[in-house]
């Protein structure tokens, strides 16, 4: 919405005159006030008790407010005759995307890294930008020699947001086999123990057991069954 705030007296002469008006959206107001004069005009309006002072984008020169009024100095219409007044959007939260990896396996000699993070900081008029990495700290530990979750915090302009990295036991494939039938194939978790696959049977034979251990997987296996030939009985 546009509304007139201020202006000066109708003359036949347009050059003798200025004009404020504000402008309001969603997110944001601004007063905007216009000079035609040939020489700086000091202006004073209403802008309200919200804020302690209003800033000129053009100039950067900051405005205080005085009983809920403000004064300007609007330069000649040879210097551009503009003032905009605006607020400096204040930051009201920040959000991340997470790095391109967060899981690994114990042990793994893998870069624990930030690569592919992004930080993005919210302001009040609803826009949001890309933080830059110098504006944000990273803080946390990651221990790829023991199995857990790590949390990793992202602070930037007094907001915190955190992911976590998880570091999951090394696995290994067992796979249990009688000649070239697999009976079994098992994912287990580095040094723990394989479960066995109930023996088949086989005419004239004995079962005898397994050909390696799978108490304490710490590579990749194939175990494979043992026959003995079967005693028979008279």
């Amino acid at each position: 919405t546009r509304a007139n705030v201020s202006n000066s007296d109708e003359t036949e002469d347009t050059s003798d005159s200025y004009l404020v008006f504000k402008r309001s959206t969603e997110n944001e107001t601004v007063y905007v006030g216009l000079n035609n004069k040939a020489e700086a005009q000091s202006v004073t309006f209403e802008v309200g008790t919200e804020f302690t002072s209003w800033t000129d984008l053009y100039s950067g020169t900051s405005y205080p407010v005085s009983g809920g009024k403000v004064t300007v100095s609007i330069p000649a219409a040879s210097d551009g005759g503009t003032v905009v007044l605006a607020q400096a959007p204040t930051v009201t939260g920040i959000s991340i995307t997470e790095p391109y990896q967060t899981s690994f396996e114990c042990g793994s000699t893998a870069d624990v890294d930030t690569n592919g993070l992004t930080v993005t900081a919210h302001y009040s008029n609803g826009m949001s930008a890309a933080v830059l990495d110098s504006d944000y700290e990273v803080s946390g530990t990651v221990d790829t020699s023991k199995v857990g979750s790590y949390p990793i915090t992202i602070s930037a302009y007094g907001f915190s947001e955190s992911y976590t990295v998880q570091v999951a036991a090394r696995t290994y494939t067992v796979t249990f086999k009688d000649g070239n039938t697999v009976l079994k194939t098992q994912t287990v978790e580095e040094g723990k123990a394989a479960e066995a696959p109930a023996a088949p049977t086989k005419a004239g034979y004995t079962f005898d057991g397994w050909d390696i251990a799978f108490n304490n997987v710490t590579s990749d296996l194939t175990v494979n069954e043992k026959w003995k030939a079967a005693v028979k009985t008279p």
